[in-house]
């Protein structure tokens, strides 16, 4: 990874920790920056977000889905699929969305 992109990065999930300290109650907040570490591999600390995430709002499939992403690409599959799972009986409503997550799902099976 190129220091630019991560500067770049660490800049995002700082200010992450400014809008959490602002509201702690932010799920998407959470998640976003679970998004951020996951995409300079800090793995544990994105799962300690997402779970952040879900333990705020227990409906927020996109936590959810980063969750079963980043599982999926640690080859953690059966975290994975619980994760994928759930999401999707969290956003029944989009079906978009449900959609994608059945393919994900389909394809780590």
């Amino acid at each position: 990874m190129e220091i630019d992109n991560l500067k770049q990065y660490n800049n995002t999930i700082s200010c992450y920790d400014k809008a959490i300290q602002l509201n702690p109650n932010d799920a998407i907040a959470y998640n976003n920056k679970g998004t951020a570490l996951q995409n300079i591999n800090k793995y544990n600390n994105a799962i300690d977000c997402y779970d952040q995430a879900i333990q705020l709002n227990p409906n927020y499939a996109n936590a959810y889905r980063n969750k079963g992403y980043l599982l999926t690409d640690i080859k953690n599959y059966q975290q994975a699929i619980e994760n994928y799972k759930q999401a999707i009986k969290s956003c029944k409503s989009n079906q978009n969305e449900f959609r994608r997550l059945i393919i994900e799902l389909i394809g780590l099976k």
